[in-house]
């Protein structure tokens, strides 16, 4: 939890299917994290880390979930 405290998303390279890499990153409401925003690719098509490509985006995308279901509320 410090590197999503650090950076606002968390990623992960092989860990749970060989080859696969993701990034996710939290969506949050008053409650706490409700849900998250997941990127998955193969790990080939990954040029540095998937969240130094895709976390910024990844982060970008739950913030504006998380806004909207706000508003909607």
């Amino acid at each position: 939890m410090a590197d999503l405290a650090a950076t606002g998303w968390i990623e992960s390279l092989g860990v749970r299917t060989p080859g696969l890499a993701s990034v996710s990153a939290p969506v949050r409401s008053d409650d706490g994290i409700i849900a998250a925003v997941c990127l998955a690719m193969p790990i080939a098509r990954v040029a540095s880390s998937p969240g130094k490509d895709y976390g910024d985006l990844a982060v970008l995308a739950a913030q504006k979930i998380s806004e909207t279901m706000t508003k909607a509320n």
